[in-house]
């Protein structure tokens, strides 16, 4: 009903819109696309911002050794022209010997080893640290060869270089004793460049890169003269400037918006799977003082109030609901239980057997955005099985904050496997000895080691399904929704189809009609 309401009311605000306006129909000429971002992009470094919206901007500005291709599922060769394992714990990489930077400086051996040097060095504050420290050391063999020595087998190293490990040129990198301002006027290997970046008015302005060619069918030049990434939380804000011309594409606009955006003949409306997931998750060791969801019971029984498909469709479009905390489509990620079925009458007698047939308080931390809606479906099923639940909606920097200091009882959550097809992200992110870890589950953690230390893809996902088994058996976390990538755009714009990234699209998959 609340949601019902909220949809009324910004429908009529955008009706005399629809009649009173059209999309800016020059950009095309101005070869400008024009993108909303709801987060902001603070640096255009993935080792400084780790999130999707930074990921979209510095995965096509800085190239990393090689790609994973998203559409083939298989990794390519990029900045380094071919790699091998010569020992479970040695990987060596032949470099190109014809690539520049974005400044005009060549690419050599000598960046890599900078770049890695950095990465790994003790004093390095990053969120993206734990990508590196599986690496010991690196040693240039050459000046177009390199060589990785592991601290142990590391089953994921090469999405790990694929996708979180961009090359810097050594001689700029190097300059800056503020290494985040690095960012603000990066260099990269990538076909963009930023060509202007204003963290007051919360815009990256992204243009081609001239002669670059290193990137193969799977990550060709740019398509778009220039790429305009606005920032503006606000979804409805953002449907209005797609109206009124002011935006030429926007990601994941209020569910409710998605069928007017579709009936419009200016618009396209493009579904894309991503690597999300919208999940519950609960704090089983009491580190937050909700003492009920110690017991197996009273987390079993909450997970049973949820109609989770209901929430799938009433919040995301095109959302599905996963019985497991990780995609199937993606590599090591199996399982074979399934989360507890939605029965509110069952659940009202799990918590009498529990000793709460009266109920019990808890606080419900959700994420802005769609996440909100999920916390408050989630507060009013959790009510009517006795359970009082308030909501409170925290902006992700917030959160993560309150989540590293043991405060968050239930959560509505998103997670992105860190933008990696790799299902054994999901139990590194969550049930690694971090902050973020509410469960402590030491059969898990062991899983998760053991997996992590083989090779082969099919034997990872053997092991890690016991772990993704025990999590629905011990219900810690309930996967709510996948989070497909919701793009609202202009019909001048073309979008590649396919693809598999944690924001919906990259910049490498617009084109003008």
């Amino acid at each position: 009903a609340i949601m019902k309401k909220a949809l009324q009311g910004s429908f009529a605000v955008f009706a005399g819109i629809f009649l009173i306006t059209t999309p800016g129909l020059e950009q095309k000429s101005k070869d400008t696309v024009r993108i909303a971002m709801s987060g902001q992009i603070r640096s255009v470094d993935l080792t400084v911002d780790p999130r999707p919206e930074t990921g979209f901007a510095a995965r096509w500005v800085h190239d990393g050794l090689l790609f994973f291709d998203e559409r083939d599922l298989r990794f390519r060769p990029l900045l380094a022209k071919s790699w091998d394992w010569i020992n479970p714990t040695t990987l060596e990489f032949d470099l190109r010997q014809d690539v520049k930077f974005s400044d005009g400086s060549r690419f050599d051996a000598d960046d890599v080893v900078y770049t890695i040097n950095w990465m790994t060095s003790p004093g390095l504050k990053s969120r993206a640290k734990r990508t590196w420290t599986w690496i010991k050391s690196i040693e240039k063999v050459n000046q177009w060869k390199v060589r990785f020595h592991a601290k142990r087998v590391m089953g994921d190293a090469l999405f790990r270089l694929a996708y979180t490990t961009p090359i810097y040129p050594s001689d700029v990198h190097s300059t800056y004793k503020v290494k985040s301002n690095f960012g603000r006027k990066p260099v990269g290997a990538g076909p963009y460049r930023v060509a202007s970046f204003d963290l007051k008015k919360g815009e990256v302005v992204l243009s081609p890169v001239a002669g670059y060619k290193h990137g193969g069918t799977w990550k060709q030049p740019a398509n778009i003269g220039r790429l305009l990434l606005k920032q503006i939380p606000e979804r409805q804000t953002q449907v209005a400037q797609l109206f009124t011309g002011g935006l030429d594409l926007i990601r994941n606009p209020v569910r409710g918006q998605v069928p007017h955006l579709r009936k419009d003949p200016r618009y396209t409306v493009a579904i894309r799977g991503t690597l999300g997931i919208a999940y519950m998750s609960m704090d089983a060791l009491n580190r937050s003082g909700a003492k009920p969801l110690m017991d197996v019971r009273v987390r079993r029984a909450l997970a049973m109030s949820l109609d989770r498909k209901k929430i799938a469709d009433a919040v995301f479009a095109g959302g599905e609901t996963p019985d497991g905390m990780c995609l199937l489509l993606q590599f090591s990620c199996a399982y074979s239980t399934k989360p507890p079925p939605y029965d509110p009458v069952a659940a009202k007698k799990l918590l009498a057997e529990a000793g709460y047939p009266n109920g019990f308080d808890v606080e419900i931390t959700a994420l802005t955005g769609l996440l909100k809606p999920v916390g408050e479906a989630m507060s009013g099923a959790f009510r009517k099985i006795g359970v009082r639940a308030k909501v409170q909606t925290l902006s992700f920097g917030v959160y993560r904050k309150k989540s590293n200091t043991g405060k968050l009882q239930v959560l509505a959550g998103w997670y992105t496997s860190s933008g990696y097809p790799e299902g054994s992200m999901w139990l590194d992110f969550f049930f690694s000895p971090t902050g973020r870890n509410y469960w402590r589950d030491k059969e898990i953690d062991a899983i998760r080691r053991k997996g992590n230390s083989i090779l082969d893809p099919a034997k990872r996902r053997e092991i890690f399904k016991e772990a993704f088994d025990l999590i629905n058996k011990k219900v810690y976390m309930v996967p709510i929704s996948t989070t497909p990538g919701v793009l609202a755009h202009t019909k001048e714009i073309r979008l590649k189809p396919g693809g598999l990234t944690s924001f919906g699209v990259t910049p490498g998959d617009i084109f003008w009609k």
